[in-house]
């Protein structure tokens, strides 16, 4: 597990491990962690499918204060804005008079997505091409 629990009734409220965080020296070997612990966090049942954003979020952010290098902070912020707009759209579900349900993200399909969400902040070529196919959709 890459990952620790720091408090009991929080089941989000996770930190790296120390000594993960201690052979993170480069931004690659972070994006490998941060893929690797969202997969864990997506088998830990202890965290409830609409908690695990939050408890992603919470370890990204840890994972900034803990590395101390302004080099990783850039790519950091980018998954933390990533996770936010995921997390905002997640919260804006609602059903219409209909009862369909709008921005609703399914959730066999949320694992997927938070994995692409931190590629695109890693990967320059990711984020070239979905801006270009966000320019031809208008």
């Amino acid at each position: 597990m890459n990952y620790v629990n720091i408090d009991t009734n929080n089941k989000t409220k996770i930190v790296a491990a120390k000594q993960v965080v201690e052979n993170l020296r480069t931004n690659e070997a972070i994006r490998n962690f941060l893929i690797s612990s969202v997969s864990d966090v997506f088998k830990d049942k202890e965290i409830l499918k609409k908690q695990k954003i939050v408890a992603i979020k919470n370890l990204v952010k840890d994972l900034k204060i803990a590395l101390k290098n302004e080099a990783f902070n850039y790519s950091l912020n980018l998954v933390i804005r990533n996770l936010n707009e995921y997390h905002t759209l997640q919260k804006s579900e609602i059903k219409d008079e209909n009862g369909k349900s709008k921005n609703f993200i399914p959730s066999q399909e949320s694992q997927a997505i938070i994995h692409a969400l931190v590629l695109l902040a890693y990967s320059n070529s990711f984020a070239k091409i979905c801006k270009n196919l966000f320019k031809s959709a208008k």
